[in-house]
């Protein structure tokens, strides 16, 4: 399920980026969602371009389009940039904390409203989300599905 939602959010964020479609930043509606995440910089924007590209840490709090609580892996995204935010200083491979906004019904969907560079050797960490829970498992013929990992019930005996 996170694979096709983040393979949605980052396409239709990469279209938005590339054609500079959407309404001015004024005539914004509110979020949907605000996120706070760590990660990298790993392209700045050229001259007059307002976005970025982040390998972000995971977000275990993300919500999806559909209102579902999916969380996000770490992946590299662009990110639009509200205009109030300086990239002045902004380098390839610096460690970066922002604060990004979710708009599904416009054009870029995420823009960074805060963005701040963080200690250079700060430490980030881009594992993916645990799974929640265990997938279900059948074993040796036992019709019953279990936990992965939890016995499956003997003849006879209830698990």
């Amino acid at each position: 399920m996170r694979p096709r939602l983040l393979l949605g959010v980052l396409g239709a964020a990469s279209l938005a980026l590339a054609t500079g479609c959407g309404p001015a930043e004024k005539d914004l509606p509110p979020a949907d969602a605000v996120y706070a995440a760590r990660g990298e910089v790993v392209a700045t924007p050229g001259p007059g371009n307002r976005s970025v590209l982040v390998h972000h840490e995971s977000i275990p709090g993300f919500v999806s389009r559909a209102g579902e609580a999916a969380g996000m892996d770490s992946m590299t995204m662009p990110f639009a940039v509200a205009s109030d935010v300086s990239m002045a200083e902004l380098e390839e491979g610096d460690p970066v904390e922002m604060e990004f906004e979710v708009r599904w019904e416009t054009d870029p969907i995420l823009r960074i409203v805060r963005l701040e560079e963080l200690p250079a050797g700060t430490e980030l960490d881009f594992r993916p989300l645990p799974d929640a829970e265990p997938e279900p498992t059948k074993t040796g013929g036992d019709e019953a599905a279990t936990e992965a990992g939890a016995p499956a019930a003997e003849d006879g005996e209830e698990g």
